[in-house]
């Protein structure tokens, strides 16, 4: 068996959601999740009716990789990076960030057990540039990204929509990468009217 791939996950997606009996399905990611449903949406196996990306990439320049392979050796090496993982996710000014939400961006590095986490990292640093591929891809697709992004900057979203024939930006300023925390029900109303757009 090879090294565990983006596509062994999208496969299991896919997989489930024919087992549900879904043919038809829009698909909504956040960060590398973003990456996943351009993914899933590039692989055509279903029939994607719009993709969302939040905060999200479709391509990997050589430093990003080598950043994800450094961070997936300190995973396994048992390395805290909680705060380092609030550092990219929320804003650069600490005095504004709220103690529950910095608790909480804390609390996600427990929801994944250390080697499936180190996985996943590694499965990303070789995971394939999607630029190309969105370039054929027929479904609308909107990348919102928060202006201070610094896990996937707003040039990461504005390549999204710049490599789809239908792609639709939008920068929330004021905004890192706690899109979900930071803009909740603006990003809620967004995907909503989008849904509608594409109906």
């Amino acid at each position: 068996m090879g090294p565990y791939t983006v596509d062994d996950v999208s496969e299991r997606i896919e997989a489930a959601l024919a087992d549900l009996g879904l043919r038809d399905a829009a698909a909504v990611g956040y960060s590398t999740g973003a990456y996943r449903a351009l993914l899933l949406a590039v692989r055509r196996r279903l029939n994607w009716k719009a993709v969302v990306s939040l905060g999200g990439f479709a391509s990997l320049d050589p430093g990003w990789r080598d950043a994800y392979l450094s961070l997936a050796n300190a995973v396994r090496g048992g390395a805290d990076l909680r705060e380092a993982l609030v550092e990219l996710v929320l804003p650069p000014d600490r005095a504004s960030r709220n103690p529950d939400v910095v608790r909480e961006v804390q609390a996600w590095l427990g929801c994944i057990a250390a080697d499936a986490l180190a996985l996943e990292l590694e499965s990303f640093a070789r995971a394939p540039d999607l630029l190309e591929a969105l370039g054929s891809l027929q479904v609308p697709v909107l990348a919102r990204v928060g202006e201070l992004d610094q896990a996937q900057p707003p040039v990461k979203s504005q390549a999204i929509v710049s490599s789809v024939p239908r792609g639709e930006l939008q920068i929330v300023p004021g905004v890192a990468h706690d899109l979900l925390f930071g803009d909740m029900p603006g990003t809620a109303d967004a995907i909503l009217a989008f849904f509608a757009r594409c109906a």
